[in-house]
């Protein structure tokens, strides 16, 4: 009988469930019978549980419900270790004259229980019903009617790949960076993958009904080596950054030479002289990671409509933007050159969905056009905020699709969509904006650590590598630098752009709500030049 690598390493994983570890898991009878969920036309299980829900919640006064049910299921795998973890929850928001009440529980259990939360929910709306009856216009959107949808991957983590085979290449990869030319020792390394899938039910007393499967899958490769002239180096690979893929991440793309890359650039750098930046103003070009962070930080939360209207003050953060109805069309944060986009569609991008957590299918738009404020990330509710805007640009006004809740524990607010940051025409990248720069500064950070205000106005962004440059050419390594910022002023000075070469994904976390609620979103950008740009050193005290 021919025996393959992956038949060996399949049939030798018998001890592989003694080593996971496994944290509120529902009965396994109700496990299996969820996973088994793949359209809701075959669902007579959870279906009726979340009709009870809702049927509960229009009885007790609701003029609208909705329900959501996650299934979790999380996998991390390193090189000796496998930890798994898997959840259900459910939760329930009801309308009640104008307030919005909210009911959750960790696990689905009987029809009384998804009564007692659509009931819960009720109730707590009305606690909150201590002002005027307020008016809620929740934007129109199609009923999605047993509507099934899974995002295409091409391997499935949890079902087209062996745990053990992950290990054995994430071990392979350790072995590769301690064997390259150059390198005496491994002085350590982390290698991991993480892979997370989650199954997505939701029904309204509207008549939608609809369930998606969603996936996710990150890695850490990182690590510092030493070479034979006493010097050391290392880094970290910057495209294994939380994606909608599958195992596909990690096998169709050449690891091992951005391993290579980043051992040779550590060699480069180790040759250039050290010293402290000279605080001022310079031209600085800043790499596609830094500026996926910028364009996160600085445009994609402060565009979302629920924090510029106050309504996250006391939790995530407001926005630098106001009046939406006077900065809408008008508003100028950039130079004509700068367009961003968004979108819940992108395939391989993080927040791709069929419909976001109010059963709406979302659309791209354009959050900034030639540099001016054109649009914002709403839901349902906060569509209506800006519908004067929209039916005098000729719009339709219906949410852009950004209702988003990690669990069904979380209520659904407005999180970040997928963002592009559009390339310049010229195929430049880093490299090549680097060349062309008669004296300047060159930003170079892997996972940047950026800090910003409460509105995401002012911030520092530090960078991991620095260099000065004059004519075309790194000339030294600059220690404790940071660009501080005010945002208007970052993006008003942008002088050029880099083209579709020196653009890349990141997938890129943020937070808002209380209790805070994280999100995931993919933020492709290229790099860029900022003219007149202030450049400190972080560490120098006064």
């Amino acid at each position: 009988m021919n025996s393959t690598r992956r038949k060996f390493i399949a049939n030798g994983a018998g001890a592989l469930g003694a080593t996971a570890l496994i944290g509120n898991v529902p009965s396994k009878s109700v496990t299996q019978q969820l996973s088994n969920i793949v359209s809701p036309r075959d669902d007579s299980i959870y279906k009726p549980l979340l009709e009870a829900a809702l049927d509960a919640a229009k009885e007790a006064g609701a003029s609208y419900a909705d329900v959501r049910l996650v299934h979790t299921r999380n996998r991390r795998i390193s090189i000796l270790t496998v930890g798994d973890n898997e959840g259900i929850t459910v939760g329930i928001r009801s309308l009640v004259d104008g307030y919005w009440g909210f009911a959750a529980g960790p696990a689905v259990q009987d029809a009384d229980s998804m009564r007692r939360l659509g009931r819960e929910s009720v109730f707590q709306a009305k606690q909150n019903t201590l002002g005027q009856v307020r008016q809620v216009l929740l934007a129109d959107r199609p009923i999605v009617q047993n509507g099934s949808w899974t995002m295409p991957v091409k391997i499935d983590p949890f079902v087209d790949v062996h745990p053990d085979e992950v290990r054995d290449y994430l071990k392979s990869l350790e072995v590769f960076t301690g064997a390259i030319s150059g390198v005496v020792s491994m002085l350590n390394g982390v290698f991991t993958c993480t892979f997370n899938t989650q199954l997505r039910i939701y029904a309204s007393t509207d008549g939608s009904y609809c369930t998606q499967k969603v996936y996710s899958t990150s890695g850490t490769v990182l690590f510092a080596v030493a070479f034979s002239d006493g010097k050391g180096g290392g880094g970290t690979v910057e495209s294994l950054t939380p994606a909608g893929l599958g195992w596909e991440l990690f096998r169709d793309q050449d690891l091992r030479a951005q391993i290579e890359q980043i051992v040779e650039e550590s060699k480069r750098d180790s040759t250039l002289p050290v010293r402290p930046i000279d605080v001022g103003r310079y031209d600085t070009i800043l790499h596609s990671s830094i500026m996926a962070k910028l364009t996160s930080e600085t445009l994609g939360i402060p565009t979302q409509l629920d924090r510029i209207m106050g309504f996250e003050a006391n939790a995530g953060g407001t926005s630098y933007l106001n009046d939406p109805l006077k900065v809408a069309g008008t508003f100028e944060i950039a130079t004509s050159k700068l367009n961003v986009t968004a979108n819940r569609s992108e395939p391989g991008s993080v927040a791709t969905v069929k419909w976001d957590d109010e059963g709406c299918s979302p659309q791209d738009f354009k959050i900034i056009k030639n540099g001016v404020v054109n649009d914002f990330q709403t839901t349902r509710e906060s569509a209506g905020w800006v519908s004067e805007y929209y039916r005098k640009s000729g719009q339709e006004v219906r949410s852009n699709g950004c209702a988003y809740s990690p669990e069904g524990i979380d209520s659904p607010l407005a999180h970040n969509a997928n963002l592009v940051l559009q390339p310049g025409a010229e195929d430049q990248d880093f490299e090549s904006m680097i060349s062309l720069m008669e004296n300047g500064i060159a930003f170079r950070a892997i996972n940047p650590n950026v800090s910003i205000d409460f509105q995401g106005l002012s911030g520092l962004a530090i960078g991991i590598r620095v260099y000065e440059i004059k004519k075309g050419k790194r000339t030294s390594f600059l220690t404790n630098s940071g660009l501080m910022f005010r945002a208007l002023e970052l993006w008003k000075n942008l002088k050029s752009i880099g083209g579709v070469r020196s653009s890349q994904r990141y997938g890129l976390s943020t937070s808002k709500g209380e209790p805070s609620q994280r999100s995931f979103g993919s933020v492709t950008a290229p790099s860029v030049l900022i003219g007149d740009a202030t450049i400190i050193d972080y560490k120098r005290k006064a």
